[in-house]
């Protein structure tokens, strides 16, 4: 998974990075398919705005957050986009299944 960080505005704090990096990793725990994560940092006079897009096989999730602190609009933003994967994850799977049964059922229509 790539992660691509951007900062608009103003310059990233000290260990942004590493916290930034660790918490979309920890996002693999809930779908493995994730291709990019893409955050983008912008600092308005008192609110920081976190833009998060994150890629999953050709489809694009996306959460944007604003708080007073970077860390709070990060984490904000992390569990907005777990939420979109369980989401994302569950859809797949009852598809998944539902062309399964069906191929199922054709072939024991034919045979």
């Amino acid at each position: 998974m790539r992660i691509n960080l951007t900062a608009r505005h103003g310059h990233l704090p000290e260990g942004i990075n590493e916290y930034i990096e660790k918490n979309v990793k920890k996002l693999k725990k809930y779908y493995a398919g994730i291709v990019d994560a893409d955050v983008v940092l912008d600092w308005e006079k008192r609110l920081k705005t976190v833009d998060f897009h994150v890629m999953v096989h050709g489809t694009i999730l996306k959460a944007e957050t604003k708080a007073d602190n970077v860390h709070l609009a990060v984490d904000e933003a992390i569990d907005k986009i777990e939420v979109q994967l369980k989401r994302y994850k569950e859809r797949k799977r009852h598809k998944d299944h539902t062309k399964a049964v069906d191929k199922l059922q054709d072939d024991e229509a034919l045979g």
